[in-house]
């Protein structure tokens, strides 16, 4: 979608960038709501995830400083890339925040 808009805009002097970030510390994995009370049923799956959530929370590799000073020099940049990867696990994480 995002290199489909590129193209689309393009001619008024617009450009798109996709940006794909690694895990960053920020505030996200706090502001989830959790259920009161575990199933034990889901320990292995979801409950797993809620428990990385609450020990990985603020000691995310990503520095959001950086980050943002990233993509504001990437969106100034005359040849903006179509894509952006950001943070030192963006290439090697496993859909874990």
């Amino acid at each position: 979608m995002t290199e489909s808009l590129r193209k689309e805009v393009a001619p008024l002097g617009i450009t798109v960038m996709a940006v794909e970030p690694g895990a960053f510390r920020t505030m996200f994995l706090r502001s989830v709501t959790q259920p009161r009370e575990a199933i034990g049923d889901y320990a292995g799956t979801v409950g797993a995830r809620r428990e990385q959530d609450t020990t990985r929370d603020g000691h995310q590799p990503g520095d959001p400083v950086k980050a943002a000073q990233a993509i504001i020099t990437a969106a100034r940049n005359p040849g903006t890339p179509r894509l952006l990867v950001l943070g030192p696990d963006a290439l090697t994480s496993s859909a874990t925040p």
